[in-house]
């Protein structure tokens, strides 16, 4: 049987750019709150503070990872960034149902931070557990004013769970691609 291949390169005419190109995640780095957060009320509150760059279990890094001051992140290069926020919160009192969110924030001219995205859950007795990730696509075109940082938003008793030992509440950054 005569076997019949199809020339793709015929045909075709121009000039291949040129450039640093690489494949895969340039970056990639994970942070995590290192002291429970116990909240109570209806507010939304900004985590600034007890973060610390995970270093147990084999945590490895790719590049140079990010930086973090009172709670505010940024970025060692510009680009096409996922970020991911993983919180663990526990209702601390009563049978009520208690809302619990986690909110990515993120600021493009260097002081004013929005919404960018919100994961919630609801927890419905004492001492019982719940958990959201929300995650955004953030273009870094600047690293002076593009920034990231994580709030709480909680309407009861609750506690942030974080260890420094294990992931709870946690961040990821991951790199993946140029601007």
């Amino acid at each position: 049987m005569a076997q019949t291949f199809l020339n793709l390169a015929q045909g075709v005419t121009g000039t291949l750019p040129t450039g640093n190109y690489t494949s895969g995640i340039a970056e990639a780095d994970q942070w995590r709150m290192n002291s429970d957060s116990a909240l109570t009320g209806n507010a939304t509150t900004v985590i600034t503070s007890n973060l610390e760059r995970i270093d147990t279990d084999g945590f490895g890094r790719l590049g140079t990872g990010m930086s973090e001051s009172s709670g505010i992140f940024t970025f060692p290069s510009t680009g096409i960034w996922q970020i991911i926020f993983n919180m663990w919160a526990r209702a601390t009192s009563g049978n009520t149902i208690e809302m619990v969110g986690a909110k990515i924030q993120t600021c493009t001219d260097g002081s004013s931070y929005d919404d960018a995205s919100l994961g919630y859950t609801n927890i419905h007795v004492a001492l019982s557990y719940g958990n959201a990730s929300p995650q955004f696509i953030f273009d870094v075109t600047n690293t002076s004013t593009h920034k990231v940082r994580f709030a709480f938003r909680h309407n009861g008793n609750v506690t942030f769970q974080a260890s420094t030992s294990a992931n709870y509440s946690h961040m990821t950054f991951l790199k993946l691609g140029d601007t």
